[in-house]
């Protein structure tokens, strides 16, 4: 059963952008996982709740996911992936959502 609250907009932690409750409730606490394991400097973890996010939600290509692996790799020092990801979210936000991946 689905209520108001579910499609409230909410402000992701990482990116302080308000996102309009795309995610599924378990894509959205894996990410909050995420966050917390940036907040510790374990970018192995964050990476996995990313993963996890990426594979329990139906629309990847939202900006919460987006976002984090963009943080990820900046965090990781690789920023050819990240300007990889921006791009494809720019190319997707043009066309239509496709799934992201971990670069």
């Amino acid at each position: 059963m689905e209520t108001d609250l579910d499609s409230t907009p909410f402000e992701n932690s990482i990116t302080g952008l308000q996102e309009t409750g795309e995610l599924s409730k378990q894509a959205i606490t894996f990410l909050n996982m995420a966050t917390l394991h940036f907040l510790t400097d374990n970018l192995d973890e964050a990476e996995t709740c990313i993963q996890q996010a990426l594979s329990s939600d139906s629309s990847p290509g939202s900006e919460g996911v987006a976002y984090s692996l963009v943080y990820l790799h900046l965090r990781k020092g690789s920023f050819a992936s990240a300007l990889k990801v921006l791009k494809k979210r720019r190319v997707e936000a043009s066309t239509s959502e496709a799934d992201l991946e971990i670069c």
